[in-house]
């Protein structure tokens, strides 16, 4: 969080060390609203994916703010899907200790459609 009380999010899509997306950050707010979409390939969808929020710092290392996974597997065939993914610490030391009171981290909305595509379906799609 910035001195002003705010901060600059941004969201990293990851599945296990791949980063699949990443939002363009949101400047000076607590109430962050991406409206983005994008695309992208599921390699496994086993494996969950995992919505990283971060404080982009303009010196240091930027703060993790939270993190939640989704299991895919719950997920139906080319259908629109909307879930509530609430932010818990990650275990992240950083976190944990500046939040002492344990207060919420959060939450994000994110919709979702899975389609089943080979990556060459896929690479024909997407350009």
């Amino acid at each position: 969080m910035d001195r002003g009380g705010t901060s600059d999010p941004y969201v990293r899509i990851m599945q296990g060390e791949d980063q699949l997306h990443k939002t363009q950050e949101k400047k000076k707010t607590v109430n962050p609203v991406w409206n983005a979409q994008s695309n992208v390939y599921i390699d496994n969808p086993f494996s969950p994916l995992t919505f990283q929020v971060y404080d982009k710092d303009i010196v240091g290392t930027d703060d993790f703010m939270g993190h939640a996974d989704f299991d895919l597997t719950t997920c139906d065939i080319h259908k629109s899907q909307e879930v509530t993914l609430h932010l818990d610490d990650g275990e992240d030391e950083d976190l944990i200790r500046k939040n002492k009171k344990k207060k919420t981290l959060g939450y994000i909305i994110v919709r979702l459609v899975l389609s089943p595509l080979t990556k060459e379906e896929y690479n024909e799609v997407s350009y």
